[in-house]
């Protein structure tokens, strides 16, 4: 039975794995279809003088397909289009996979395009003062990181507009940009001096005060306070009660003519404790409220935070009394 079951399991694996190749391979065979079409898309515009519109075909392509005639024919669009630094620079890698393959007249013809092109390349060098260099700084060209040992370094770059930035911790982000003209202009951008940031201040517990507001354990101190006002209204209202479901009993001194007046004075001493017990939560509260609105804010030596001050108002309630307990903590 474990063979026969071995053999099953083995079935089963060997039948998804020829069903994930299957998918797979009529993917690769959908994006190589989309590859071509996209192909001759570019050529066709190519050949109408549209190489705008026909360089984006190329890129698409690659994309679905790194062909190494997609990018040849995207290396003569950059090149029309005046992006003189990336057509020469798939002209290489075109020589390089055109080596791997053995393709020797491709490799020799586009080492030949590569350097007719070398001559005319416009070069960008970005340069960062030492005193710049500070630990994480971050420098990007059009969204490209730009290393450290690319800085201080001529680089062949598109004629056009470039967009620099530069962050580091501490400091304010940058942003620039560069005009870079063709015919093998050499170009220097020196990095400004990053600004610092403002410092980010520590919350200070003295600070709301200071500004005319409230701290935050004086809100808690009001709100506190305030459930004792209510608590206070909730046994005015029960004292109330009582007093008028005595006076209904009619007994006196705990003797009663009747169960029925037995059972209203019973009312009157329940709503009596109830009321006991909300006029001290009430004035408890109160206190408590007072307390924290108060209290002093903890002052701290220069360079240390603020310690923390909690306050915590708990219920105490037991058989014959109920009240509230404050705790805390600094």
């Amino acid at each position: 039975m474990g063979s026969q079951r071995w053999l099953r399991v083995s079935s089963c694996v060997g039948r998804m794995c020829a069903l994930a190749s299957t998918a797979f391979a009529q993917l690769n065979a959908s994006e190589s279809a989309s590859a071509e079409a996209l192909f001759e898309a570019g050529k066709g515009l190519m050949a109408e003088g549209k190489m705008a519109a026909a360089c984006p075909k190329f890129e698409e392509s690659l994309k679905l397909d790194n062909a190494i005639g997609t990018r040849f024919q995207l290396a003569r669009c950059y090149e029309s289009l005046g992006r003189t630094a990336s057509a020469w620079s798939l002209y290489l890698d075109v020589a390089a996979k055109a080596r791997t393959l053995g393709q020797t007249e491709r490799e020799a013809y586009a080492r030949s395009e590569a350097a007719r092109l070398r001559p005319t390349l416009s070069n960008l060098t970005i340069s960062v003062a030492p005193e710049q260099r500070v630990n994480g700084l971050e420098v990007t060209r059009n969204g490209a990181p730009v290393g450290s040992g690319q800085w201080d370094v001529a680089l062949p770059v598109d004629p056009g507009h470039h967009q620099l930035t530069a962050n580091a911790p501490g400091k304010k982000p940058w942003a620039g940009s560069i005009d870079v003209k063709g015919n093998a202009e050499r170009n220097t951008f020196k990095l400004p001096p990053l600004q610092d940031a403002p410092p980010v201040e520590a919350f200070d517990e003295n600070e709301g005060a200071a500004k005319g507001g409230l701290r935050p354990l004086q809100w808690a101190g009001i709100g506190t306070a305030g459930a004792g006002v209510v608590a206070l209204g909730v046994a005015g209202f029960f004292a109330l009660r009582a007093k008028n479901k005595d006076a209904e009993s009619g007994c006196d001194g705990g003797a009663c003519k009747n169960d029925t007046a037995l059972s209203i004075n019973s009312q009157a001493r329940s709503a009596g404790d109830v009321a006991t017990v909300a006029t001290l939560a009430g004035g408890v509260l109160i206190a408590v409220g007072a307390t924290l609105v108060l209290i002093p804010a903890p002052k701290s030596k220069p360079g240390e935070s603020n310690p923390a001050l909690t306050a915590r108002v708990m219920p105490s309630i037991g058989q014959r009394f109920a009240g509230v307990a404050l705790g805390g903590g600094f």
